[in-house]
């Protein structure tokens, strides 16, 4: 029944953080100001809000949710804390915001280390298939694969526990094709991967023209529906193999490796922060696998 739990954090001698006071049931009993403490547990920023609740009160449009919910309604609400000693870093001085971008980086990609634990996500137009240049393929006619394919799929069967192919399909949105143009596009993909022992695990498309869309590239929707489908799924043992920068900001989004294909867009720079490996062309990835 509680309208907020918070999540606190234990600690020593410290003084950027005020300390909040529960009493001996966990209900917050006092926000104490910053100051120098020998021991105190601190707001650790996780919250499990009441959101019906929280929606009663009134706030301005602009409001801090520590000073003007918390601390003005902890008196009357029923607010409690939860004390965790697990990790914690706050990102709000650089040193810790450095600190923050190293612990939970990955380490650098070697293609030696990909076992079957490892999955592979692919873009489609201009990856597996040729692309066309602002536009779209339109039906399966219009569908050709890429130099090689599909026949180095059998090798990425066999490296990888699955494969997933991630694509924006935003022609379905605008009406420009149908659903069932895009399926039968797809059978055609998987029939000509399946017909030389390769696989395709499942394909997601984001077919919105909203670029705020979470399934559209480069928001991370469509990694997460990965996930929830495919439990054991690893992000940082996954990697997102594309074309486009978009691409690779949805694998880094999703905490992922990334290597660009540079079929279409050679302009693009490398290295580059968001890229970790390039190669011309899927079938030049392959190989180095």
């Amino acid at each position: 029944n509680a309208e907020c739990t918070l999540l606190l954090k234990p600690m020593t001698n410290f003084d950027r953080y005020g300390v909040v006071e529960l009493t001996g049931h966990g209900v917050v009993k006092n926000f104490k100001e910053k100051q120098f403490y020998k021991e105190g547990t601190i707001n650790g920023g996780l919250y499990i809000l009441n959101s019906n609740k929280f929606s009663d009160e009134e706030f301005p449009a602009k409001f801090s949710f520590e000073k003007d919910y918390l601390e003005k309604f902890y008196k009357e609400c029923r607010i409690y804390g939860l004390v965790q000693n697990n990790y914690f870093i706050d990102i709000g001085i650089p040193e810790d915001y450095n600190r923050a971008n190293r612990e939970f980086s990955n380490p650098p990609l070697n293609l030696k280390d990909i076992d079957k634990s490892w999955t592979l996500f692919l873009d489609r137009d201009g990856v597996i298939n040729e692309d066309k240049a602002g536009s779209y393929i339109f039906n399966a006619n219009e569908f050709v694969f890429m130099k090689g394919a599909p026949e180095f799929f059998k090798k990425l069967t066999e490296k990888f526990s699955r494969i997933i192919v991630i694509t924006n399909q935003r022609g379905v949105g605008r009406g420009l094709m149908s659903g069932d143009d895009l399926t039968a596009i797809h059978q055609k993909m998987t029939d000509g991967i399946n017909a030389v022992d390769g696989k395709v695990d499942h394909i997601y498309f984001a077919s919105s023209i909203n670029n705020d869309d979470p399934l559209r590239k480069p928001n991370p929707g469509m990694a997460l529906k990965a996930k929830a489908d495919f439990p054991s799924i690893d992000f940082s043992k996954s990697i997102m193999v594309g074309n486009k920068h978009s691409d690779m900001l949805f694998g880094k989004n999703a905490g992922m490796y990334t290597v660009f294909i540079a079929s279409t867009n050679p302009e693009v720079p490398f290295p580059h922060p968001d890229i970790d490996l390039r190669f011309d062309l899927l079938q030049d990835f392959v190989k180095a696998l």
